[in-house]
């Protein structure tokens, strides 16, 4: 073929540029636009149609209509708002920028507006400006200082009492300070600028490079080099400015060093491809001269974002914006610094030490004229007095006048005073407000009233905003050393930190040690680095209260563990979470008024359970907050609240109690009983732990302090003086953060210190039954039940007269139960536990826990409504892992699939009972699960006889799941059972014969439910619809759900599987797919693919499944991620590789990931996380795929 400009369309033809001939037509072509751009040209344009609906415009012919245009500008300069100005006023540039935006868009949609025209528009905006009186700019330009710097850094690291949701967000917070500070970059060069929404641009592991080199003391020293992607080089890659970061050739405050927190998040993740500790980057040698050793990313994270958002997903700058903004007002801004105002003072000391190309380079600036016309300052730093006189010149007055563009108070209010808050709660627009929302209330539910509700709502808050804006301006500024106690006290934000950083050791330390100064491998530097490391790792600040460690919780591992479970589900008490009582190891009966989280117990839970352990051996225990242990015996208690009231130092001037991280961080306080002297020392600093228990014990102090007309504050220590009782209350609300009832409330009764957390709560709710069984003193020399059974049912409990209608169905059940007569009796044989509070840990560890044994009665089963035809059954004693034993019985299918319920009644002790809640109970999980019927009362008998059985309990098996032990495994040991309330679940090694009972309730509950049950939960409308036996059914199918979950979870830490990373999945992912590719490609062969085949080879019928693929123990959630992901990169592939790869143009795009794509990366996975091998990593991919299903469910 000819070569050069003979051939040259020939060439493009051939080439395929006359495939595709769209947009080859007579239509301009414009420029593209940001998402940003368009929206505030889509804004302009929807302003300008609705000025012509409203005037009856043509939209196009009257835009070119001299005086129209007139009259639109106008009233957009008279109807635009603004944003936290002055007085809410726009600036002049916003209303111009409207005016430019409509025409840009005008312009792109039709043919321009004449010139002429819009210069007349624009002279006439400029009158109607100067008519309004709007301001010139937005806002003044300021300039952020290092001194700002500081005291950012010095509220996060010191005083912050602010809580992230996770405790990394402070490290990177800080790090991306320091780079904006450094670097003067603009906000969209490291984040994800809202101006470029949805483009994912920002700063990556890619576009950092990190070096050791030596420095000038010869020795090693870390640096980082940033490539900025700056603003208006979206074509010019190549022309990005890179900015260079390090530790500082002199050692400065740990602070100040950028490199400490880019270290400390690159480790935590495991960022560095050859070294992952702090050992291995610290004995790094020092180059030789002029040479570097370059630290190489982890190939699977150079595409990752540096900064990331609540997902894998870049950070959003307004995300970052709020959080500085939210951190300046803590450290005592009105209006606190922003990106650009340290961006305006880098660029001003650049330029004063550099050229104006370097300045140019630096600032990411084509424009030489942007300087000078937006960034330098109005006073250029000139010493105008001292260059006359001949003098030495000095800059650091003109620094301080710079510096005061960005004002602080020290003493800012950071919420409003009690005396101006009742005032503005006093005035009418307030009061209004209230009695509407009062109003709103008696009217019946609709959407108009909701919404109503939350606009007055919404007002009420602006209101409040506005008021403490107000009080900031007319704050007069104190000096520091002149500063009232009062003033600097008020709401009790500024002490938060001190009182609370018991609570958080690395927090506690870097409160410190940031502000020292030393090398980053010295030892300090080494203790702040690691310090960081553990931040970042954590998921709470919050781990373990001192005084209230885990294991100060002496509750039965067992039943403790089936508490976990009840109660990791449902957040709000329900009928079925009654007051219960647990046997603990010393054989006392522990309360658990409210039971722990899934994960450990609350601290309300050990607080109670160690509080009532101390009790029953020594008559009084109690916590003291303040010096976080703990103290026996009334009299030393006694003795313990008088050394502290003698030293009036070590009580906090705060006295509300204080939660911080889901954990107690110091008891409340009543501040009149601190200052009674008639009172004992015990009852003078009555602790309280309930938010309002202590507000209705300081109300009713407060007011019989009031009534005896006493003057000053209660506190003897508190010199502040208050001239009447209304002074006194608001000096309480201010500097005691005392809070009191609104309006008349019913007085409660007095709370002490001993039964604080047996005070009734004051929302209505349902009593517990049978409240005498536990309430009362326990008796350690009584041996304690492992289980209370309440012989009290919900007919029982039931009024007489109840007029409440019941369904057909329930009646014809209740009538059959009468007939049969059945005795009203639960038999439970239990055996106590031995009492072990004084024996050695060499006797514990040498004593047996006991052998429970079920005394089964034949039990006569109510015919269910709809019946069904049991399966044949075969005795669980053939299993090969499960010795065979003749006291135990139990019979499942070996081949077919049973229902949970069905499976939990066959290997269930039989109870007997007279009240029908069991078989409704049933009926119940059949509606709601879609099965049909369980066994009846014939087809019981004939399945084989119900003997009794005895289970022996292993102390090193797992808490809730008793599963086999390794270590402990001996053919001795008959039957591994974990017993909960519905029966026991047996669990076997899972690659024996026999399937393991966990596993078949794993793969029925996951089964597609009947064709008649509208969903796995009732609608609420038919919930709300049932009886009270209907929703306590329900309620105990739910319990056996959370049941289930949570001995899922504790199987899943028998087999070792790891803890999923669910945030680094993503990039873990992109590591895989050009394996997948070459899987998809033909290239790459796959056993999973080879099971497709075959499949279709035999003719094997689809099965009806979710749809994402089987994904093991990463479960449907991990399935739908990596289907997502999968999807999203080879989906524009499709066509292409359909007519290469037969098999994926037989299956299809949808099935093929599903089947072949989505189960190979998670084999891969799995080999990764596990250290296997691929047949290995494939054996548990599918053993998994049960335990997943259950633990990593869709949400």
């Amino acid at each position: 073929m000819a070569k050069g400009r003979k051939g040259f369309f020939d060439r493009a033809e051939q080439r395929g540029s006359e495939l595709d001939k769209t947009g080859i037509d007579g239509k301009p072509v414009h420029k593209s636009l940001e998402d940003g751009t368009k929206r505030r040209y889509r804004d302009a344009m929807n302003i300008w149609a609705d000025y012509c609906t409203k005037n009856h415009k043509d939209p196009v012919k009257d835009a070119y209509d001299l005086k129209t245009l007139k009259h639109f500008t106008k009233g957009i300069v008279w109807g635009l708002d603004g944003c936290e100005g002055e007085d809410d006023l726009p600036s002049a540039k916003s209303v111009r920028q409207v005016w430019k935006d409509f025409t840009a868009q005008f312009r792109r949609q039709n043919d321009p507006i004449p010139r002429n025209t819009t210069l007349s528009v624009t002279n006439w905006i400029k009158e109607q400006i100067k008519k309004r009186g709007l301001p010139a700019s937005k806002r003044l330009r300021r300039y952020a200082s290092d001194n700002h710097l500081v005291h950012l850094g010095t509220q996060l690291w010191e005083r912050d009492w602010f809580e992230y949701k996770r405790p990394g967000i402070r490290v990177s917070t800080w790090s991306e300070t320091l780079d904006y500070g450094f670097t003067s970059a603009r906000v969209g060069e490291y984040l994800e600028s809202t101006a470029r929404a949805n483009s994912g641009r920002g700063l990556y592991h890619r576009d950092i490079i990190f070096i050791v080199f030596r420095n000038e003391h010869g020795k090693p020293e870390f640096a980082a080099q940033l490539t900025r992607d700056a603003k208006g080089m979206t074509w010019t890659p190549d022309k990005r400015p890179e900015q260079a970061i390090h530790e500082g050739s002199e050692p400065r405050p740990f602070l100040l060093n950028p490199i400490l927190p880019k270290l400390a998040m690159c480790l935590a993740r495991g960022a560095f491809r050859d070294y992952k500790t702090i050992d291995d980057v610290f004995n790094i040698p020092a180059p030789p001269e002029k040479e570097v050793y370059q630290l190489f990313w982890e190939p699977g994270i150079c595409n990752c974002p540096f900064y990331e958002g609540a997902t894998t997903e870049i950070e959003k700058a307004n995300s970052y914006s709020t959080r500085l903004n939210d951190l300046g007002r803590r450290a005592d801004y009105m209006k606190p610094p922003t990106i650009h105002d340290f961006r305006a003072e880098g660029l001003h000391l650049i330029d004063s030490l550099y050229s104006a190309a370097q300045r140019m380079g630096h600032g990411g600036q084509w424009n030489e004229r942007t300087h000078r016309q937006h960034y330098q300052p109005n006073n250029p730093g000139t010493d105008g007095q001292d260059a006359y006189l001949r003098g030495k010149i000095r800059t650091i007055v003109a620094d301080l006048f710079r510096g005061m563009t960005v004002a602080r108070n020290p003493d800012l209010f950071h919420c409003l005073p009690a005396e101006q808050k009742a005032e503005l709660e006093a005035s009418p627009e307030f009061t209004s407000m209230d009695n509407e929302l009062k109003l709103l209330k008696t009217q019946p539910p609709s959407q108009d009233r909701d919404r109503r509700r939350r606009e007055i709502y919404r007002n009420r808050q602006k209101m409040r905003k506005k008021g403490l804006r107000h009080a900031q301006k007319t704050q007069p500024c104190e000096r520091p050393w002149e500063a009232r106690a009062e003033i600097r006290s008020i709401g009790g934000y500024r002490s938060r930190f001190q009182r609370i950083r018991h609570l958080m050791p690395e927090r506690s330390r870097l409160a410190t040690s940031m502000f020292e100064v030393g090398c980053l491998r010295s030892s300090e530097g080494r203790q702040v680095l690691q310090d960081m490391i553990a931040l970042c790792k954590q998921e709470k600040e919050v781990t373990v209260r001192l005084g209230l460690e885990p294991d100060k919780c002496h509750c039965h591992p067992t039943e403790l563990s089936v508490e976990l479970a009840a109660c990791a589900t449902p957040k709000r008490p329900g009928p079925h979470r009654a007051f219960r009582r647990w046997p603990s190891k010393a054989g006392l009966g522990v309360a658990l008024s409210s039971p722990p989280n899934s994960a450990t117990p609350s601290w309300k839970h050990i607080y109670t359970c160690h509080k009532q352990y101390l009790s029953g051996t020594n008559g009084f225990a109690e916590l003291c907050s303040l010096c976080n242990r703990w103290i026996v015996g009334l009299d030393a208690w006694e003795q313990h609240c008088q050394s502290h009231l003698v030293a009036p130092q070590t009580i906090p001037v705060q006295c509300d109690p204080l939660i911080y991280g889901g954990t107690l961080g110091a008891f409340g306080y009543c501040p009149i009983c601190l200052g009674n002297t008639e009172l004992s020392a015990r009852d003078r600093m009555q602790q309280f732990s309930r938010l309002d228990y202590w507000i209705s014990h300081v109300t009713k102090c407060t007011e019989e302090l009031d009534r005896r007309s006493a003057v000053g504050c209660s506190i003897p220590w508190c010199d502040i003086p208050c001239e009447n009782a209304l002074r006194r209350r608001y000096h309480l609300q201010d500097v005691h953060c005392a809070q009191f009832n609104k309006g008349f409330k019913r007085s409660s009764q007095d709370v002490m210190a001993e039964d604080i957390d047996s005070v009734p709560s004051c929302k209505r709710g349902r009593q517990t039954l049978n409240n005498e069984l536990t309430a009362g003193p326990i008796d350690p020399s009584i041996p304690t039940e492992k289980y209370q059974f309440i012989d009290e049912t919900p007919e029982t409990g039931k009024p007489a007269n109840s007029t409440a209608v019941r369904p057909r169905a329930i009646g014809k059940l209740r009538r059959k139960q009468r007939s049969t007569k059945q005795p009203s009796s639960l038999i439970l044989s239990v055996v106590s536990l031995p009492p072990l509070t004084n024996c050695p840990t060499y006797v514990k560890d040498d004593i047996a826990l006991p052998m429970i044994s079920n005394k089964v009665c034949p039990e006569v089963v109510a015919a269910p409504v709809e019946s069904a035809p049991v399966t044949p059954v075969r005795s669980l004693s053939s299993s090969p892992t499960l010795s065979h034993s003749k006291d135990t019985e139990v019979t499942r299918d070996s081949t077919e699939e049973f229902d949970a319920v069905t499976l939990r009644i066959l290997t269930s002790p039989k109870i007997v009972s007279s009240t029908p809640h069991s078989n409704l109970r049933t009926r119940i999980a059949q509606e709601c699960s879609g099965e049909h019927s369980l066994l009846t009362s014939d087809q019981a008998d004939r399945s084989g006889p119900n003997v009794p059985f005895s289970v022996q309990e292993s102390s090193d098996l797992s808490p809730d799941v008793q599963c086999l032990d390794p270590k402990v495994l001996e053919p001795k040991v008959e039957l591994p059972i974990y017993h909960s309330p519905h029966g026991p679940i047996l669990v076997s090694d899972s690659d024996s014969e026999a399937t393991t009972t966990l596993e078949r309730c794993v793969n029925t509950s996951c089964q597609r439910p009947h064709r008649k049950a509208k969903a796995s939960l009732p609608p609420r409308r038919r919930l709300e619809g049932w009886n009270i036996l209907h929703q306590n059914a329900f309620s105990e199918i739910h319990k056996h759900q959370a049941e289930l979950q949570h001995a899922a979870e504790l199987e899943w830490v028998r087999r070792g599987y790891p803890r999923i990373g669910w945030r680094r999945l993503d990039a873990r992912i992109r590591k895989f797919l050009p394996a997948l590719g070459g899987i998809l490609d033909g290239e790459i062969s796959s056993p999973f693919l080879s099971r497709v085949k075959l499949d279709r080879e035999r003719k094997v019928p689809r099965t009806n499944g979710n749809g994402n693929g089987e994904a093991g123990y990463y479960g449907p959630r991990g399935s739908q991620i990596m289907r997502t992901q999968i999807i999203r990169k080879f989906e524009s592939q499709f066509p292409r590789q359909r007519r290469r790869n037969q098999a994926l143009r037989r299956t299809g795009f949808t099935d093929f990931v599903s089947k072949v794509l989505v189960p190979e990366l998670a084999a891969k996975l799995i080999e990764e996380d596990m250290g296997v091998d691929g047949g290995k990593a494939r054996e548990i991919l599918h053993e998994s795929a049960g335990l997943g299903g259950i633990v990593h469910k869709l949400h």
